[in-house]
């Protein structure tokens, strides 16, 4: 049953990382209290919250009581126990997104078999729990080049290599045989491409403007949210992810991630969570990807999201920080800098972005800052 979540009622967000802190941000912006759950001493959500608890995700002791403190729950990482969201949303009645979407998307073959069921595209996929013979097939399958990736975990590139050649087959594979591994042929796309749709307890849908991504190294470098983009593709993805999403009654927000290949789309992954290549939505649109989440768990009408300008996302690694402070007096009035406040810059390691209204200044800040990405 639908319930509608007031300001100054609690909203609890499980995981306290940067899209933990930025959903705490509209929260608190939109009058709510905020208390964030995390096993890290120093997570960024912290900081943004009223409140927080310490404590491991599978630990059902911990987390219930957090859960029971609160109004309603939401969370910004897919890789908690499913089994134990579902217990808890039993107990309690105060999660909306549910289990489903974390157990859908924790498994990439049960991802994919969810997305074709659903009628959506994939690449061809065989999944693989040994190296027998089975191996020795794919090539005749797939063809070369194809990508193995662990069948759970793994984020920003790890957990998955290209096979380009039999010569290549031991060694990517026995790097990522501790769990069983899906082989999935590689699509020559034109470019990438991402949607983010947000589904309310009453079934509204929106969708935001389709982003397209660019990478580097496997880890997003930069989303371009464009106002001259194709109607035809914006429709296509937004009907693509309705038609899951209602499918299987997924309420809350989540992030859609494609191929395009001349009229061909193909989807890669799904996130049931704020995604990085959203991040322009801050600046860029009437309400943010963050504000709308927590619209669609406190039971309001869903926001606008009509795009203002042309907005390009570039995300931070621990080893742009650096540049990045030595050109910072020079940034333009349309450039916005979100650090998270982690305690080390790693290398490769999201640490912040930096969010341009306008294309002006773009060539710039890329060069001074981004020039020794892959060193």
């Amino acid at each position: 049953m639908m319930r509608c979540i007031l300001p100054n009622q609690t909203i609890g967000i499980i995981g306290g990382g940067q899209l933990g802190k930025m959903l705490a941000a509209a929260a608190n912006r939109m009058g709510y209290l905020t208390v964030v759950y995390d096993p890290s001493l120093h997570a960024p959500a912290f900081s943004m919250a009223h409140q927080y608890t310490i404590g491991h995700f599978d630990d059902y002791e911990a987390l219930s009581q957090f859960v029971a403190k609160c109004d309603v729950v939401t969370y910004e990482f897919e890789n908690i126990n499913a089994d134990l969201v579902k217990r808890l949303n039993e107990q309690y009645n105060n999660i909306p997104q549910g289990h489903f979407p974390l157990w859908m998307t924790q498994n990439r073959m049960r991802e994919k078999e969810h997305i074709v069921n659903a009628g959506l595209p994939v690449p061809p996929i065989v999944m693989v729990d040994s190296l027998g013979d089975e191996w020795l097939g794919l090539p005749e399958k797939l063809g070369f080049p194809f990508v193995v990736k662990t069948s759970e975990g793994g984020y920003d590139g790890k957990g998955q290599a290209v096979v380009r050649s039999r010569e290549d087959l031991p060694n990517k594979l026995f790097a990522l045989m501790d769990s069983s591994v899906i082989a999935e042929a590689f699509v020559d796309y034109d470019f990438e491409a991402s949607i983010i749709g947000v589904r309310g307890q009453d079934g509204e849908f929106v969708t935001f403007p389709v982003a397209r991504n660019e990478h580097i190294n496997n880890i997003l470098h930069c989303s371009i949210a464009s106002m001259d983009e194709s109607e035809d593709l914006t429709e296509r993805l937004h009907t693509m992810l309705k038609n899951l999403m209602e499918k299987y009654d997924v309420v809350g927000i989540l992030a859609m991630e494609v191929f395009v290949k001349g009229d061909e789309i193909y989807v890669n992954e799904l996130a049931p969570r704020p995604h990085n290549s959203g991040h322009y939505t801050i600046e860029g649109c009437t309400t943010s990807q963050f504000e709308q989440a927590i619209r669609a768990v406190c039971g309001l009408p869903l926001g606008c999201t009509t795009l203002r300008q042309t907005t390009i996302m570039y995300n931070l690694l621990g080893q742009h920080i650096e540049p990045l402070m030595t050109y910072l007096p020079h940034l333009s009035r349309n450039g916005h800098v979100h650090l998270y406040g982690k305690k080390e810059n790693k290398f490769n390691r999201k640490v912040g972005h930096v969010t341009f209204t306008c294309d002006q200044q773009t060539q710039e800040f890329s060069h001074a800052v981004f020039t020794h990405q892959e060193e």
